[in-house]
């Protein structure tokens, strides 16, 4: 407090040991500090206008350096969108680029002050204890100044703060002002729009580019009475029946006419009553009402101009296009695979009497138990054919698709999902030494050194002839055990001249110390064992492996966090009306992964400054 305060500068500067010289080393100590304030105030203004989406004019500049290009293809819109969507790119990620850079300097330049601070203060010290004969008196009167200067400088901070709150009013000021904010490339993650011009008003827009993760806050709030007691309804019955089936099972076994049940029931009621009727705030309610409007124009705007929403294969973001465009994609994909087969009729009766009749006969004769028989058995209310979609993967040239089969409700995906269980254990025994888990697994490793899938796509009726279901959990069992075996011949080879083979999936990383001509005869000859498995294969002294880069530097293994250029620096919003541990996991995970995969510090660094852009693109 200032009393305190000026009591420990009154003690200081009355002290018999101090002299002129002493005091110059304590400005000079000041100065250094004041001028680090002033540094660290600077790099909270630029993180304050990254956050507020108002980055400082020189960025912009950018625009300028790399202008739109004034040719356009004639009667060619998806060459322009394409031309269009590349510059964006480009420029959004020099921005990004530059920002890293510059919060790069500010911590540098408070890291020099730091050790000029802790220089000057070691300095010090002998004037004290050399011209002291009680060394007690000496090391109390330093630790005076030291607690002096501290509390000088925590003002000083606490100030900046305050001046903070108000830059940022003034921040969001001057852009609700800028004419030219509207139309600059922002830094944030927006959605990757495959049209000549957008559709979209500013503020539907803003709500499109907070992400497929983000849910509306208070959506209950808004609903009507009905809607909202049928919701507690539903939720009190699925909540009470998972709850209630666990506890009856072993190893808890509680009868089901215990009381208990029936307290349980009373007190979730009355929680999830309590959860949906409490009153919120009239600023809240605006805010819920103003968010469900905005979404409701948003999908009349889709349907009004007949356009495609989906989320893009890899990035995290938001794809819009023309729907029929996009259906050209899905039968081009359709076409170019040859794997599948167009049906004349619909077989899920077949199909799930086929499942219903085969579980029956293995019950029967006593080959599963009752357990089995119960978990693998479809229920014929939910029931219904896969369902199949597309996601665009905005990052290859075309936008091609990628197919994901809604396999949720499907006959046999329960069956799908048992064997999955039961299989998964033994494959991940059998294979561990070449299975590769994440990133952190491989750099451990190193350092030691279904058949029928039918689904329906609009208003027809395939069948999958080549491959499985992507969305079938039983799928990527499936293909492991395949590869597992594809890759004996190799792994042998590997184990016998002491090289690192390991395998994520389709993803493999592999060491070898021969020459880069063997090597690629050996991938050569590999992608003639099986006309389905072709590897495009890279190879290099530093390479990037799932989310990890891995360098030889002359036999010393370096490793940091590496992030595809395709990804986007996009995590949920901190708006969304998600429970907020969620955001407290995403920092620590982040900070795990960068203390896991950074051999140096300055990776180490470099990843950190990247998680604290990228919060602050987020909000």
């Amino acid at each position: 407090d200032d009393i305190s305060e000026k009591q420990l500068l009154k003690t200081i500067s009355t002290a018999p040991l101090m002299n002129n010289q002493q005091n110059k080393y304590i400005n000079r100590l000041i100065t250094m500090r004041e001028k680090q304030a002033e540094i660290w105030k600077e790099q909270l203004m630029l993180e304050t206008r990254i956050h507020c989406k108002f980055l400082p004019q020189n960025f912009d500049q950018l625009e300028d350096f790399i202008s739109s290009i004034d040719y356009l293809p004639l009667n060619n819109n998806q060459k322009a969108i394409e031309m269009k969507n590349k510059r964006y790119k480009i420029i959004q990620e020099a921005k990004r680029q530059w920002l890293n850079y510059f919060l790069n300097i500010y911590e540098i330049k408070i890291q020099e002050y730091e050790q000029q601070y802790q220089n000057e203060f070691i300095k010090l010290e002998p004037f004290f204890l050399n011209n002291n004969d009680n060394i007690t008196n000496a090391t109390t009167m330093l630790s005076n100044i030291k607690e002096h200067i501290n509390n000088r400088i925590n003002r000083l901070k606490k100030d900046i703060y305050v001046k903070m709150a108000s830059f940022r009013k003034i921040i969001l000021q001057n852009r609700q002002r800028s004419s030219s904010t509207k139309n600059a490339i922002g830094v944030s993650t927006e959605p990757y729009l495959d049209l000549i011009s957008n559709p979209f008003d500013k503020r539907q827009w803003n709500y499109l580019s907070l992400g497929p993760p983000y849910i509306r806050v208070n959506q209950s709030a808004i609903r009507s009475k009905y809607q909202q007691e049928t919701e507690i309804k539903n939720q009190h019955k699925d909540i009470y029946s998972k709850v209630e089936n666990h506890l009856t099972e072993y190893p808890h076994r509680i009868p089901r006419n215990n009381t208990i049940f029936k307290q349980y029931s009373h007190h979730l009621l009355d929680y999830l009553n309590q959860s949906y009727f409490t009153p919120i705030s009239y600023k809240d309610q605006l805010i819920s009402r103003e968010q469900a409007h905005i979404l409701g124009s948003i999908r009349r705007t889709i349907k009004k101009m007949d356009l495609i929403i989906r989320v893009t294969d890899k990035g995290n973001k938001f794809y819009i296009g023309s729907a029929t465009e996009f259906e050209q994609k899905a039968e081009t994909f359709f076409s170019d695979t040859n794997a599948f087969m167009e049906l004349s009729y619909n077989p899920f009766n077949e199909t799930l009497a086929k499942v219903i009749q085969l579980l029956n006969t293995l019950r029967g004769k006593d080959l599963i138990r009752k357990w089995q028989y119960e978990q693998m058995m479809p229920d014929r209310t939910t029931c219904e054919l896969a369902h199949l979609y597309f996601n665009p993967k905005t990052h290859k040239d075309g936008i091609p698709v990628r197919l994901i089969e809604n396999t949720i409700h499907a006959s046999t995906t329960k069956i799908s999902k048992f064997l999955d269980k039961t299989l998964r254990p033994i494959f991940d025994d059998k294979c561990k030494d070449t299975t590769i888990i994440d990133g952190a697994s491989l750099i451990t490793e190193l350092s030691k050194y279904n058949k029928d899938n039918v689904f329906a796509y609009g208003k027809n009726i395939y069948k999958q002839t080549t491959g499985g279901a992507m969305g079938s959990s039983l799928t990527l069992t499936l293909a492991n055990i395949f590869m597992a075996k594809w890759q004996k011949n190799i792994v042998e080879e590997q184990t016998k001249t002491g090289e690192f083979y390991g395998r994520y999936i389709d993803d493999i990383f592999m060491t070898w110390n021969r020459s880069e001509e063997e090597l690629r005869k050996v991938l050569d000859d590999v992608n003639t064992w099986h006309p389905n498995i072709k590897l495009d294969y890279k190879i290099g002294k530093s390479l990037p492996f799932l989310d990890v880069q891995l360098t030889n530097n002359n036999g010393i293994l370096s490793t940091s966090v590496y992030h595809k250029p395709s990804a986007e620096p996009y995590v949920t919003p901190f708006i969304s009306d998600h429970p907020r541990h969620v955001f407290t996991n995403i920092i620590q995970t982040s900070l795990a992964r960068a203390v896991r995969y950074s051999s140096i510090f300055e990776a180490f660094n470099y990843e950190r400054r990247y998680i604290k852009l990228m919060l602050l693109y987020n909000g």
